[in-house]
């Protein structure tokens, strides 16, 4: 048995950072939570105290702030009594972690519409933590399940106002998903709106959608295939569910459309926004781009992108290949 005490944990992990080239960001993924003075809102944590969330909100958060250990299913369940006698509850947890948990989200919130705000952390690939921890199941696991509000913010005022918007603005299940590491670089994307398209009022032959940190990736992969005389857009979405139905209504004026997303192709928003385009009478051309029936395996998350094609470089070979292939069958014809 190893005897730790918090100091010596904190400090292991900001050394850890600051080997990896992390930013110090918990501060400022949480702080609409920080900063908020309402009694009835309340924390649950499944990591040790001091990594999902820094000691200081706990202590000064106390009364509010409940340490469940690894007992994800019943911090769920904990949540919705909770919400059920007044409270506002905020659970993070790991996405892989969030797995354990549907039975629970369903029966205890989802059916109860018990208004609970879920911090998913670890989204997406994770890269150094390993196979087991790949964020890559959360969105097809929630988008399953009737009432969900599910936003994924690439940058730090994003999630300010996701978080924000699920607290004040919401009712039911919330859930705001964000990656492990910093912010993406992105170009000026509203962070209020639950979409956007860049270069704003853009009418391109290519039209990239994708989400979160996959985000960055797409915005470098459209400046590529720009300069290479591809009009090429982005039309990054930051709430998921429900879904954005305005959304696919600027997808139907692209030829051709790539949904890059990062995790499980299979019930992912990206076949959710292809069934759209269809039910609306799209006439162009679609493909998805995401993890197809596999897990992915320990890497940095560079290579592991890679590996899945949804790196930068990946995005511009596969729409370069897929659009002279279909011309192709399009003469043929």
């Amino acid at each position: 048995m190893l005897h730790i005490s918090f100091e010596q944990v904190e400090r292991a992990r900001a050394d850890h950072r600051e080997q990896m080239g992390l930013p110090h960001n918990a501060a400022a993924q949480h702080d609409a939570f920080r900063r908020n003075a309402e009694d009835r809102v309340g924390a649950h944590l499944r990591q040790v105290l001091g990594f999902q969330f820094p000691r200081f909100v706990a202590l000064r958060q106390q009364g509010r702030f409940f340490d469940v250990g690894i007992a994800e299913p019943h911090a769920v369940t904990f949540a919705g009594g909770l919400a059920a006698n007044g409270m506002l509850p905020v659970f993070a947890v790991y996405s892989s972690f969030l797995q354990r948990c549907y039975d629970q989200i369903i029966h205890d919130l989802s059916i109860e519409q018990q208004h609970v705000v879920i911090g998913i952390d670890r989204a997406g690939i994770v890269g150094s933590d390993g196979e087991t921890h790949q964020g890559l199941f959360d969105v097809a696991m929630l988008s399953s399940v009737p009432g969900i509000t599910l936003y994924s913010p690439a940058t730090y005022e994003e999630m300010r106002c996701s978080l924000y918007k699920s607290l004040y603005e919401h009712t039911g299940v919330c859930c705001v998903r964000y990656p492990r590491g910093g912010e993406s670089k992105l170009p000026a994307f509203d962070p209020q709106a639950p979409w956007a398209i860049e270069p704003k009022g853009a009418k391109p032959r290519l039209l990239l959608v994708t989400y979160g940190k996959l985000s960055a990736q797409a915005v470098q992969a459209a400046q590529t295939l720009s300069q290479q005389g591809v009009p090429t857009a982005v039309l990054k979405l930051l709430r998921l569910l429900p879904f954005c139905e305005e959304a696919v209504e600027q997808a139907m004026q692209a030829e051709y459309v790539l949904f890059a997303e990062e995790g499980i192709e299979s019930g992912g928003i990206g076949q959710m926004f292809g069934s759209r385009l269809l039910e609306n009478g799209f006439q162009g051309h679609y493909r998805v781009l995401a993890v197809h029936d596999r897990f992915v395996e320990q890497a940095t998350p560079d290579r592991a992108l890679a590996l899945c094609g949804l790196d930068a470089q990946s995005m511009v070979q596969t729409c370069t290949q897929w659009m002279k292939e279909q011309q192709t069958e399009d003469f043929d014809r």
